[in-house]
């Protein structure tokens, strides 16, 4: 088998690593974990590890493998992203925190029942 990184479950991913120089360095980190050892009639020839998905760059880069690329419309959902201009239900009203409720009346966008209480 070759080495290549494989999604194993939700947040997890799987290596398949054949270099036993490179599974030394892998080992050692702490979220790695060993799924499997696989043996061939001259002795041991792979090892599987599991490594939670946020790593999967850095194991890339250490195996030689390509980089994750980073989803397209993650990037574009971001760009479009709507905080800040009212239109989001979760838009709250900008207060410093010098601020007391008397000075409510001073707060951009308040309302006037807000600045009466």
């Amino acid at each position: 088998m070759k080495q290549e990184i494989k999604y194993f479950e939700k947040g997890v991913c799987k290596i398949h690593i054949n270099d036993p120089q490179l599974k030394d360095k892998l080992a050692n980190w702490q979220d790695m974990r060993r799924l499997n050892i696989y043996f061939d009639k001259k002795g041991v020839c792979g090892w599987d590890y599991l490594f939670p998905a946020k790593l999967y760059n850095r194991v890339a880069q250490l195996a030689g493998l390509p980089l994750k690329k980073k989803n397209e419309n993650r990037i574009l959902a971001g760009q479009q992203s709507k905080v800040g201009t009212g239109e989001n239900r979760y838009d709250f009203t900008k207060v410093n925190s010098h601020q007391t409720p008397q000075d409510a009346s001073k707060i951009e966008g308040a309302s006037k029942d807000t600045a009466k209480e």
